[in-house]
């Protein structure tokens, strides 16, 4: 593999994560969510859960859809 086909498959895997999860690396986006949340996996979860309820009360249904995938990225990892 060339290094611009390497170089075009690490955009396109970036470029998958943002539609996904809203960030360009979820173990990296976890790894600082941690860091900067006092508590473990399962209170950072019940805390993005908490956001996701505020976030549909105020129509921002983008934002909610990216936490829940995150939120189920968490689940499936690290739970």
């Amino acid at each position: 593999m060339s290094t611009d086909q390497a170089m075009k498959m690490i955009d396109q895997i970036k470029a998958k994560m943002m539609a996904m999860y809203g960030v360009e690396a979820i173990g990296r986006w976890h790894d600082d969510a941690s860091e900067s949340f006092f508590g473990d996996d399962k209170m950072l979860l019940a805390s993005m859960l908490s956001d996701v309820q505020e976030m549909i009360e105020r129509g921002l249904d983008e934002e909610a859809r990216l936490t829940l995938n995150r939120a189920k990225w968490l689940i499936r990892e690290h739970l």
